[in-house]
């Protein structure tokens, strides 16, 4: 909303993260949560995900429908207990291309089986060959489905992951980025277990020229951390570092969208007091920018402006700006209960762009799962730190 409203402000994730946002299709999961369709599958090929830990609901489903009889599962990726027989293929992108072009021994089980699913993890969209895995894994369900089906099925292991793609196309954080700028503001940024930050430091380390040491820009760190004396981005000398506390997802009280599509909302277990919540953090800001920056407040002395082709965002941006109240939740009265994806069966016939495809191993589901994450709260819980350790002494291939 304030990225819409006032053209200097840039928005960046940071994750080297490319996909398509335009169908809901393409980041979510399509059929393989729904029971009904679900029972008219005969098989499943799960690539690179671990859906008991990403998605105990699906995992859940799986299973049920497993043990009701003629239901296969396939698995490309690490070799995980699913609590159910599971047939593992390998762990290479080589094994998916000999798939696709027909030249493996399951082909035959994919073609005889009855409406085939494919769900694979969104962390595939990290890889540089990301685009040419994308149509790898359109033409195999094109060919397998016979273009009537749509079994493709996007499992997101982050909660919030399907509710940005849905809000907006956020394009990744870049050396060029960080040439011109004056102001730095991170938001649930953990940079221990992001690749993208810890490239740029290491180029930072070789002197690689940009101006991230500049004492005219400002870093603005809005986390939740144990250890205040931490900075982001280890390595980079920040002259002018501000960190503003954040409530951690306990203690919010938010509407987010899940992996099936379902709009959940959160409720407060426990509070603090010298916490607030990211927006009321970043409203508070900008409502003191605009009592000092006279500049801010042209597009809305009269007019109400807002760019945008979606009414929820429009509703959205007037319940941020002009409505006082504690949270967004309790405004959120036109969301609908489920996102339902839009299919387009019939394929328009242009000849697609050739892809270079890697073949390397696929990104594996977790590093560690209770102690890999992206928060800050998971590597100082002793529950998770006991849990990694029983999970890597039961597991042989921990990667």
């Amino acid at each position: 909303m304030l990225s819409q409203n006032y053209s200097f402000i840039q928005l960046r994730r940071a994750e080297n993260f490319k996909t398509s946002n335009d169908l809901e299709k393409n980041f979510q999961l399509n059929v393989a949560s729904n029971k009904i369709k679900l029972n008219n599958s005969t098989l499943s090929l799960l690539i690179s995900n671990n859906p008991r830990y990403e998605g105990y609901y699906l995992n859940l489903n799986l299973r049920q429908r497993f043990l009701k009889g003629n239901f296969k599962c396939l698995s490309i990726g690490s070799f995980i207990d699913l609590t159910f027989p599971v047939t593992f293929l390998g762990s290479n992108v080589g094994v998916l291309k000999s798939i696709a072009e027909g030249n493996n021994l399951i082909c035959q089980d994919l073609k005889s089986s009855k409406n085939p699913l494919i769900i694979f993890n969104n962390e595939l969209f990290k890889r540089n060959d990301n685009s040419a895995i994308k149509q790898v894994l359109e033409n195999l369900n094109f060919y397998i489905n016979n273009n009537t089906f749509n079994g493709l099925n996007n499992l997101n292991p982050s909660l919030s992951e399907t509710g940005l793609n849905i809000t907006n196309n956020f394009p990744p954080l870049t050396l060029k980025d960080l040439n011109n700028f004056s102001l730095l503001y991170f938001i649930n940024i953990t940079s221990n277990n992001i690749a993208n930050l810890k490239k740029i430091t290491e180029l930072n380390l070789l002197n690689y020229n940009f101006k991230l040491k500049s004492t005219n820009n400002l870093i603005l760190d809005q986390n939740y951390k144990l250890n205040h004396n931490y900075t982001l981005m280890d390595g980079l000398n920040f002259s002018n570092y501000l960190h503003l506390p954040t409530s951690v997802f306990y203690e919010n009280e938010e509407t987010f969208v899940n992996t099936e599509g379902f709009i959940k909302r959160t409720t407060k277990l426990i509070s603090r007091k010298h916490t607030r919540n990211n927006w009321q953090i970043i409203r508070k800001l900008f409502k003191q920018l605009k009592k000092n920056f006279v500049s801010l407040e042209l597009k809305n002395n009269n007019l109400i402006f807002f760019n945008s082709n979606k009414i929820v965002s429009f509703k959205n941006y007037i319940n941020f700006n002009y409505y006082a109240t504690q949270n967004l939740t309790n405004l959120n009265f036109y969301l609908s209960i489920k996102t339902t994806p839009i299919v387009f069966t019939n394929k328009l016939a242009f000849k697609p762009a050739s892809n270079k495809l890697k073949n390397s191993k696929l990104k594996y589901w977790l590093d560690d799962f209770f102690t890999g994450g992206k928060d800050e709260y998971s590597q100082n819980s002793l529950i998770l730190t006991n849990c990694s350790k029983i999970l890597r002494s039961e597991t042989t291939n921990f990667f």
